[in-house]
């Protein structure tokens, strides 16, 4: 599991580092040429992604580890030894989690900083978040090999608690800035842990939806807090909306580290 850990933290770092490549590249190209040009140079990179993930490959074996009985392909057993749908709601309900604590905190970070009166730098901080989770990365290459993920976990959450404590009780700009890379640390801890043996509640044959729930279950509860979190901000609120960011990641890093303590 620790090399598809690192695995799935690179591939977080790479898209982080294209986050943050990406506006600049489309800057050049519109400056040198069109805003058209831009989105076609963006739709030949996707037919060129595509098409590399269409080449057919062997499927690896899946061999049990020693000692384990091997998972039966019938059908997802469940959490411990439950119903399949008790595993489907369980990476659900925690990609639910994940939605409201990582995902939207970062994307109220730009807003926030407008709001205070330094509109120039709110491009700096949506920079930031993924230069921290590219330091995640580097962060993790060591300690996902030795390290329970209860201890991953308990780390990333004291970085998005901090990170959110920091936000709710100074509006500056450092202080923003700062909770971006606080946020993008606790996201390469989280979320890559997370995306890792989650999906392992499941046999093989149904890791790919149980993973790709838990992605879709992230984005739309993210999509739904977003709106009102933003609304809050500009009644003012922002001490309570960062406040209760905080508490919904002290409490997405217990729920995962209790899954974590019981499934793994």
């Amino acid at each position: 599991m620790a090399k598809r850990h690192r695995a799935l933290a690179g591939i977080t770092a790479a898209a982080a580092a294209a986050a943050v490549a990406t506006p600049l590249l489309a800057m050049l190209v519109v400056r040198v040429g069109s805003w058209r040009q831009a989105f076609v140079l963006l739709a030949l990179l996707v037919a060129g992604t595509a098409g590399l993930l269409r080449v057919d490959r062997p499927a690896p074996r899946l061999v049990p580890a020693p000692g384990r009985r091997p998972l039966s392909p019938a059908g997802p057993p469940g959490p411990a030894g439950g119903p399949a749908s008790a595993a489907y709601w369980t990476v659900v309900g925690v990609g639910a989690a994940e939605g409201v604590a990582l995902l939207t905190l970062p994307a109220l970070l730009a807003p926030s900083l407008a709001l205070s009166g330094t509109p120039a730098v709110t491009a700096l901080v949506a920079a930031l978040n993924p230069v921290g989770v590219c330091g995640s990365t580097v962060l993790l290459q060591g300690p996902c090999r030795h390290w329970h993920p209860t201890a991953l976990l308990a780390l990333g959450g004291v970085l998005g608690v901090a990170g959110a404590g920091l936000a709710a009780v100074s509006p500056g700009t450092f202080a923003l800035c700062s909770v971006a890379v606080l946020l993008g640390l606790s996201w390469g801890c989280l979320h890559t842990t997370l995306q890792t043996w989650l999906p392992r509640l499941l046999p093989p044959r149904a890791r790919a939806r149980a993973a790709s729930l838990f992605a879709a279950s992230a984005m739309l509860t993210s999509s739904l807090t977003i709106p009102f979190s933003t609304s809050m901000l500009l009644d003012g609120a922002r001490a309570a909306v960062f406040t209760t960011g905080a508490a919904a990641c002290a409490g997405l890093t217990c729920l995962a580290m209790a899954l974590a303590r019981r499934w793994t």
